[in-house]
Order: structure tokens, then sequence, then C-alpha cells
């Protein structure tokens, strides 16, 4: 049973959120004028602290159409998706869409900065939409091999004050 109440929710806490794993195909691969489309699947694990409303302690699925371009050293992304949310005995949660995109130039090879903003309905009743910007820095330590780490800035009632993550991508 979790120590959580709706008024716990809104505080301010840190620590390990719920993790994701995605798993994509590249359907359509960029050409001179066409954007790489890859769609993919995504599983949230219910890993964060519930009690502390750093996860929800439930599972939830998604699916994302993802469209990438690049162009010299600058790339741009737009992502459109949808959630199914699992059950909280402490939020209303509900499924929502989300759109994100994206836009960065390659300092170097290895070295990909870019400017994010991150939008969905809203994942409970009686939320807000979710509007975010990110700042994210990617690694490319191999050619298949990424380690991402983004700081962020939220917008609306929802959206949580300020984010931060680290991920590491392998792409087969």
């Amino acid at each position: 049973m979790s120590s959580a109440t709706p008024d716990n929710y809104g505080r301010s806490a840190s620590g390990v959120g719920d993790v994701t794993a995605k798993a994509g195909y590249v359907l359509v691969e960029e050409g001179e004028l066409m954007p790489r489309i890859r769609p993919y699947l995504s599983v949230k694990f219910p890993t964060g602290d519930k009690g502390s409303a750093l996860g929800t302690g439930s599972f939830d699925e998604g699916a994302a159409v993802e469209f990438f371009k690049q162009l010299g050293n600058w790339y741009s992304f737009a992502e459109l998706g949808y959630t199914f949310q699992g059950h909280s005995s402490v939020l209303p949660l509900k499924d929502y869409a989300s759109f994100n995109a994206g836009t960065g130039y390659a300092v170097t090879e290895k070295l990909l900065p870019m400017l994010i903003v991150k939008t969905s309905s809203a994942p409970i009743s009686g939320g807000s939409d979710l509007l975010e910007t990110r700042l994210k820095l990617k690694y490319l330590a191999t050619k298949n091999t990424g380690i991402e780490a983004y700081a962020g800035k939220g917008w609306t009632r929802s959206s949580p004050d300020f984010t931060s993550g680290v991920s590491i991508t392998y792409d087969f």
C-alpha cells in the first residue's frame, strides 16, 4: 500500500522514476527529400517510488511513429504517439496522445545537442495538458550506441517544474 495521497502530488520529489523500454523498426529509410519513418512500441515498467510520486505503480504501453530528417549538420524529428496507462489507486490516470518535436545541430560526428518540445493531452482526469521544453545532448559512443542526457522545464500546471534524465540507446 502506498503512503502517497492526492495531497502529496504537486510537491517536489527527486529520485529514479519509472523506466521505459522502446523497440521500433525503420519502415522507410531517409532519402534526399523523404524523412526516415520509424514506428515503435514502448512499455513503461513501474520502477519509480509510488509513495513519492516518482511512479504510478503500474505498467503502461504505447505506440508512436517517429519522422527524422537530416540536412547537412542540422537534424529534426517529429513524433506522434498514444499511451495506454495502467491503473493507480492514487491518481485518476487516463490514456493520452502525445506529440514531440525537436531540432539540433551536429557539432561533431559524435556530439549532437538538440532542443525538444514535448506535449500531450492530460494524462490524469482533471489535469491540464502537458508542455515541456528540453535541452538534450547525445554522444555517439559507437556507430550503434548512444548516451543521452537532458534537462527540461515544464510550462503547464500538470507538467513537472523541472526534469532531467539519462538514457542509453542501441540501434540494431
